[in-house]
């Protein structure tokens, strides 16, 4: 029952409201044309967490415009619950780390491959892992760091050549 609102995906990662065209949506508030998926995929190696970041990334790429709808409203019965909400390490759980790594899979895709910038992947990366390193120290989860090199599937990432 909230209304869905117009986003932008910051240079970290994180959603975050605009005023002007949006630049992302949610996943379960959208609607993409059947050709877009004729052009580009799900983001597999994305487990959890903002695959559908990555897919307005892409189709934004390919010229394709965002619209608002601001009738749109979403109903989310489950919120906040469900077994990705236990605590894994320290003061995370299971979803915290899916989405922490989700991020950095996305900016590294995003910086690397869909609009290619050195220096902005050299300036998310180490941005990312500073903030993170004081994000996961205040939890009480630098344990969590394996998970989200894991899931991030950040070797690949980096070694992979576009």
């Amino acid at each position: 029952g909230y209304q869905s609102r117009p986003t932008k995906l910051s240079f970290r990662g994180y959603y975050t409201p605009t005023t002007g065209d949006p630049q992302c949506v949610h996943i379960h508030a959208a609607v993409f044309p059947r050709k877009f998926f004729d052009e580009e995929q799900w983001e597999e190696d994305i487990f959890f967490g903002q695959g559908d970041a990555i897919l307005c990334l892409r189709a934004l790429k390919r010229g394709y415009r965002i619209l608002y709808c601001p009738e749109l409203k979403v109903l989310n019965t489950r919120f906040r619950t469900g077994t990705l909400r236990e605590n894994l390490v320290g003061e995370l759980t299971n979803y915290d780390i899916h989405q922490q790594a989700a991020r950095l899979h996305i900016g590294i895709k995003r910086y690397k491959e869909i609009y290619p910038n050195f220096l902005n992947l050299s300036a998310f990366l180490l941005i990312y892992f500073a903030h993170m390193t004081i994000f996961l120290y205040r939890k009480k989860a630098l344990k969590a760091w394996p998970y989200l090199m894991q899931r991030s599937d950040i070797k690949k990432l980096l070694l992979k050549s576009t």
